[in-house]
């Protein structure tokens, strides 16, 4: 099987179904399943500081909401997952398209390893092919795409299993998402042109089986202000700036626990 090698978060990103592109290199004309590996850059902390907003946004919520692991929990030189290469274009209609006229490999059908795998566990018997077991292959998992929901005065949040455990413990007390198309849509805003928020009363954290409800001390949305109150705007993919748009949840007493 081929492999192609990734910087992170980009190769979390890809096998985790967030990002559909990746640049092209060697064999332009192959299609058909690859093994992504993770090069041994580090992840850079800065490197989202000069992101257009739609990346920025989706990245983040994706990490707080259990679908892609933090940054600092992306391994580097590591077999992250398996995807299908389906064409190579030079221009594509993905949001992560960077408008560069490079080749571009569209990729599908994304997998990924839950445990840690060294690269050097493949055994690589000429140029950029490897080969890995069936058992290997079958221990993959398919990305997750957990999304908050609102329904009759209950707002729930599913989040990744660190997360959770803080939350649980009581070391994290509030919720800061971007405002998003799916939080959008929830049903938490009546009016999706509006920051005015339909009524919550509960809010339900989980992960897996596990759920811990809280009530709410605090919760608004809007555009984000710096020290001084002025309006925090982002480079936008569709037009120049996009105001920083977030909510914001500070969070009451933990009312249960419920363990499956």
């Amino acid at each position: 099987m081929k492999y192609i090698t990734l910087p992170q978060p980009w190769a979390s990103l890809v096998c985790h179904g967030i990002v559909d592109i990746a640049d092209a290199v060697g064999d332009l004309q192959f299609r058909g399943r690859v093994i992504v590996v993770s090069s041994s850059t580090p992840v850079d902390s800065e490197i989202l500081l000069d992101k257009p907003y739609e990346w920025v946004s989706t990245i983040l919520n994706a990490i707080y909401l259990g679908n892609l692991p933090e940054f600092d929990e992306m391994k580097t030189n590591s077999v992250i997952g398996t995807v299908d290469i389906i064409d190579c274009v030079k221009e594509t209609y993905s949001m992560w398209d960077n408008e560069e006229t490079n080749p571009k490999w569209r990729l599908a059908n994304p997998m990924f390893f839950n445990q840690h795998i060294p690269a050097k566990a493949l055994t690589k018997p000429t140029g950029n092919t490897s080969t890995i077991s069936q058992s290997m292959l079958s221990q993959q998992l398919k990305p997750t795409c957990n999304k908050v929901s609102y329904d009759n005065g209950k707002l729930r949040i599913p989040v990744g299993e660190s997360a959770f455990n803080r939350y649980s413990s009581g070391e994290y007390r509030a919720i800061d998402l971007f405002i998003d198309e799916d939080i959008e849509i929830c049903g938490l805003f009546p009016d999706p042109s509006l920051y005015t928020l339909a009524p919550v009363d509960t809010i339900e954290i989980s992960f897996g089986q596990q759920r811990a409800l809280f009530s709410i001390k605090d919760i608004n949305a809007g555009v984000r202000i710096d020290n001084d109150g002025n309006e925090i705007s982002m480079p936008s993919i569709y037009e120049p700036e996009r105001p920083w748009e977030c909510l914001l949840i500070d969070l009451g007493l933990r009312k249960m626990w419920i363990s499956k």
